[in-house]
């Protein structure tokens, strides 16, 4: 799941010239002039826009006002709420460039809001109703998550219904 978020191409606008980069193992990325648009792997454009040579071309990092107007919907309302399109990868592009000192804060807010989303999956998935409604508002990455805890839950009632003997 991590190596796909940071496999996904994302498109760059280069702020600066960039000489070649060698990567390693015969591989380099480079160069770029300023104002190209690059498509790169996230792991790759987020060395970039770290290095302040370039920043995300349509998709602006998540801010903390995002980050907080997400945790006060998640916490006000009983269902899951849709996340903006991107919002992990451009969470990720956001701490990069989020100061040093201000990190707990952002980490945080973060912590709190992935709580709540987790309590809202495992309960959809303990009531293990594989529909599509239930999943619309998940990143695909909670989806992994709920259909791992949904399969689980579901052997673990067989096992136990069985063991009762309540089949």
């Amino acid at each position: 799941m991590l190596f796909q978020l940071e496999e996904q191409d994302v498109q760059i606008v280069m702020l600066k010239p960039t000489p070649k980069i060698d990567l390693g193992e015969d591989e380099a990325i480079g160069p770029f002039n300023e104002g190209e648009i690059v498509t790169l792997p996230a792991w790759q454009a987020l060395h970039l826009v770290k290095a302040g040579l370039a920043k995300l071309k349509n998709d602006e990092p998540v801010n903390l006002a995002e980050l907080y107007s997400c945790l006060w919907k998640e916490e006000r309302q009983t269902a899951l709420q849709p996340l903006p399109e991107n919002f992990l990868l451009r969470l990720r592009f956001f701490i990069e460039t989020f100061p040093e000192d201000e990190k707990k804060k952002l980490a945080s807010a973060f912590r709190d809001l992935v709580c709540r989303r987790l309590e809202k999956v495992a309960k959809v998935a303990v009531r293990a109703r594989q529909n599509v409604k239930a999943t619309e508002n998940m990143l695909p990455e909670e989806k992994v998550l709920y259909s791992e805890l949904a399969s689980n839950i579901n052997e673990w009632l067989k096992v136990l219904h069985k063991f009762l003997n309540i089949e």
